[in-house]
């Protein structure tokens, strides 16, 4: 783990090895709406969640909730990406969905801390931070 480290863009930031988190995914205050997923962290800076189902149905929230390799995880402006969601015929329909996000805080969840953030990551995209 990389604890008290962080994952982002710019050239003060720690760099730390890629960091994979698998786990279940949901909007606040839908925590009976989980989707499976994993949670993709590289360095420097490029952070991708893949879903196995729909969650947002191709469209921007400003903050998903996960619970992946035992942590709380908060995502923070989860826009689309490869085309939002991906459908697959045949006998069963597969859906997964692709995004993109902005900011990631590992340890906890929530709801809608974006001042609290800023002074943390300050304007910083693809920025993640191990909190707890």
């Amino acid at each position: 783990m990389a604890d008290e480290q962080s994952v982002g863009a710019g050239r003060d930031n720690v760099g730390v090895a890629e960091h994979r988190y698998v786990g279940q995914w949901w909007l606040p205050g839908a925590v009976d709406r989980r989707v499976g997923g994993v949670l993709q962290l590289d360095d420097p800076g490029k952070i991708h969640l893949e879903l196995t189902d729909e969650l947002h149905e191709g469209k921007s929230v400003p903050v998903i909730h996960g619970e992946a390799n035992g942590r709380r995880i908060t995502l923070f402006d989860v826009i689309p990406a490869n085309g939002g969601s991906m459908h697959f015929g045949g006998l069963a329909n597969t859906i997964t969905e692709h995004a993109s996000v902005a900011v990631c805080l590992v340890g906890e969840h929530f709801e809608s801390a974006r001042s609290r953030l800023r002074a943390v990551v300050p304007g910083r995209l693809g920025a993640a931070i191990v909190v707890g």
